[in-house]
């Protein structure tokens, strides 16, 4: 006996694509078209149009996650795979073919740090280099001062507003602005794990050098002007100094808790026009800190205003209680207004 069976090709269709794993690991039904298609790989990937029956080029190229379709006019981004096949026929013949021109039949990479795109309009928000560059070149003045005003403490030490004013805890004042002002350098190109961590040691501990001295130096007048006795008070630089490293050893062993429990990383924010913008992650850790900074300043004012009178040959008190007070302003204005 014999059996026969009619099966009109036209209504099978065939699969050129790739097979793709299954989510669940079951095995795959046998496929002898699968990866004869004609995408190129690098930038485009296929996928079956069924209901084209049995004949080849029934995929489209669609473009890759992080590329988009060169013509970004047209509705259709997508090339044909019949018009791939019929291209590629033409090259094994050795006839003229725009299959083999280099970047036909592929897509464009999008712009840098998108992950997806229609077209090349950039996704990072690109960043102010003339008012970063000026701001550099700023801060890099004031660093440059600041070894000069160290030597002139060391060499005119004798003289007397000099004396009066404490050459030692002057220097630890340029060094802590020193430290303040490599804020801007470290932070000058794009964010980084470095950067970001190097910005917090260098404003805090900057910020404990020279606001730790001059509130040290203020508090040191705020006492000697409210003894009533007879006795003498004497307060050293020698004594301040140890204050001063008391205070950044403390600002010290806060800050290595914080890297290494709590490293800063590198977040991605928007802009208002949706665009990528790499920042500094701000946490806890940091509002703590700065919270510290504002009492510590509140601190400094109180003895700024228990000061205002007392006398002064060169009113340092003066100049120091004005340095105070625009930190204190300043950082309350920026923390509210960020």
């Amino acid at each position: 006996g014999t059996s026969g069976i009619d099966i009109d090709l036209r209504r099978v269709d065939i699969d050129q694509c790739p097979q793709k794993n299954s989510p669940s690991g079951a095995p795959q039904p046998l496929n002898i078209f699968a990866g004869t298609d004609k995408c190129k790989q690098r930038t485009t990937e296929c996928t079956p149009i069924p209901g084209l029956g049995f004949r080849r080029g029934s995929y489209r190229c669609i473009c890759r996650k992080g590329y988009y379709f060169p013509d970004t006019t047209i509705e259709q981004k997508y090339f044909n795979g019949s018009t791939l096949e019929e291209e590629y026929e033409k090259l094994m013949l050795n006839e003229y073919s725009t299959y083999s021109i280099p970047n036909s039949y592929e897509c464009l990479p999008c712009a840098e740090g998108c992950d997806s795109c229609e077209d090349a309009s950039p996704c990072v928000a690109a960043l102010n280099w003339p008012m970063r560059t000026s701001i550099l070149v700023l801060a890099c003045a004031v660093i440059g001062l600041l070894p000069p005003a160290a030597v002139f403490t060391f060499k005119y030490q004798q003289v007397k507003v000099v004396r009066a004013a404490s050459p030692a805890l002057l220097r630890v004042i340029a060094l802590g602005a020193f430290c303040i002002y490599c804020t801007s350098v470290v932070m000058y190109p794009p964010p980084s794990l470095y950067s970001c961590t190097a910005r917090i040691w260098l404003r805090e501990i900057g910020f404990s050098l020279t606001y730790g001295a001059l509130m040290l130096k203020t508090w040191r007048i705020s006492v000697i002007f409210r003894v009533r006795s007879a006795k003498a008070v004497k307060i050293t630089d020698a004594y301040l100094l140890k204050r001063i490293g008391v205070l950044c050893g403390f600002v010290g062993i806060a800050l290595l808790v914080r890297t290494l429990v709590a490293p800063p990383v590198v977040i991605v924010g928007r802009t208002a026009d949706n665009l990528k913008a790499f920042l500094c992650k701000t946490d806890w850790w940091d509002h703590t800190f700065t919270s510290l900074e504002v009492l510590f300043l509140a601190w400094g004012v109180r003895l700024c205003i228990m000061v205002r009178k007392a006398p002064s040959e060169f009113n340092e008190s003066r100049f120091i209680s004005m340095a105070i007070y625009n930190e204190f302003l300043l950082t309350c204005f920026l923390n509210v207004s960020m």
